[in-house]
């Protein structure tokens, strides 16, 4: 009897091991992953991260944007299209004036960057190379994907649900969820870049600096001390202010400390707006722009000559007064970025009749067609006067 209870008791011990293993080894394979199976799973994760790196790389240097918006050319009255050509590649712009002339922004929410940045990593995940894996005699298959995406400060987070089976001789093991933490800028680059495009929304600030230019390098108000006309040729002061915007819009910054300034004239290109990170602004020559001068004559910009007429001899003096009128549009490109990591969107920066632009009234997509016929037509007064603001018949 002592012999076999030592038996009993045995055969209850191996069971309980050989159930306990069982239920082991399933929990193993359901819940977790296997040492002969991680490299096959770590392998999934790190091409689940190159893709969600690569879709936010393409997102910065596309102002937000992934995926692109049908292409819309701008017209010889307002020469911007849909997207700046920077550099080969189309950035879409978050505030431009199309072709027919209507004000349109086109910035991308969080919300929509995280939903694109998903779709990005779930229609490229299919291309994740296992032939290593093939090869060891390992056999794998992929479950649809569905992606999630959290953009943080300083982090961006991707899950995926994929149900991913492997085996290899009589193992297998199961994993269906995969979780990715990258460290990435991208989320503080995106909450400057909107805080900049706000305050230039509201302010103007763009506009500001392109009316001091406009004043500095062209003529706008003045007088000439001539009895003989004073030209300027018309090519030659729309180049002279293309020159000037380059300079002066390449010399903006945010308040920051990733810069020094040579002088205290320096501070005037200072943007009340603090920052830790480096923020630059520019503008190129060959970018599309728009500049039409209201009182130029053809190709010359002529300012006549006052003083040299019957009865104004005695005056002792000739003067050539002049005033032009400039309508300005140029586009401007702001760039968030550190040595790793760029986050840039462009904007239209508009000078209407010498003044900046006051505030934007934009459409997104659609736009309101508007009657014009609708409105009773009015007599209206025009009078007409010559520079010495003497009545002309006209």
């Amino acid at each position: 009897k002592g012999q076999l209870a030592i038996i009993i008791i045995l055969a209850i011990i191996i069971v309980g091991i050989v159930v306990t293993y069982l239920l082991v080894r399933e929990n193993i394979i359901v819940g977790g992953v296997p040492a002969e199976f991680q490299p096959v799973y770590a392998s999934y994760s790190a091409c689940i991260e190159d893709k969600a790196r690569a879709a936010l790389d393409l997102a910065g240097t596309q102002g937000g944007h992934i995926y692109l918006e049908p292409f819309i050319p701008g017209s010889d009255y307002a020469p911007f299209s849909s997207q700046l050509n920077f550099m080969g590649f189309g950035v879409p712009y978050w505030f431009y004036e199309s072709g027919n002339g209507v004000l349109k922004e086109q910035v991308p929410a969080k919300t929509q960057i995280e939903q694109e940045i998903a779709q990005y990593v779930e229609e490229r995940i299919a291309d994740c190379n296992f032939e290593q894996f093939y090869s060891q005699g390992f056999s794998i298959t992929f479950g649809e994907p569905k992606a999630a995406v959290s953009i943080q400060d300083t982090q961006v987070n991707v899950n995926v649900n994929a149900q991913i089976s492997a085996s290899l001789e009589d193992s297998s093991a199961v994993k269906s969820t995969h979780e990715i933490i990258i460290q990435s800028k991208f989320g503080k680059f995106y909450n400057i870049a909107s805080e900049t495009y706000n305050k230039e929304k509201s302010e103007s600030f763009l506009e500001k600096y392109a009316v001091d230019t406009m004043n500095l390098y062209a003529p706008v108000d003045g007088v000439d001390i001539s009895c003989a006309p004073k030209i300027w040729q018309t090519n030659q002061v729309v180049d002279r202010l293309k020159d000037g915007l380059v300079a002066n819009i390449g010399a903006l910054k945010l308040t920051g400390d990733y810069y020094t300034l040579n002088n205290k004239v320096d501070e005037y290109f200072v943007i009340d707006q603090q920052t830790d990170e480096a923020v630059s602004f520019s503008y190129f020559k060959d970018w599309p722009a728009k500049v039409e001068i209201a009182g130029a004559s053809g190709e010359l910009m002529i300012a006549e000559p006052v003083g040299n007429k019957e009865g104004l001899g005695i005056m002792g003096f000739c003067y050539a007064p002049y005033h032009f009128v400039y309508d300005i549009s140029f586009p401007v490109m702001v760039r968030i970025y550190d040595t790793e990591e760029l986050f840039q969107f462009p904007v239209v920066v508009i000078v209407d009749k010498n003044l900046p632009r006051n505030g934007l009234n934009v459409t997104s997509k659609l736009e309101e067609e508007v009657d014009i016929c609708q409105f009773n037509t009015q007599d209206i007064t025009v009078n007409v006067y010559d520079n010495t603001l003497s009545p002309t018949n006209a």
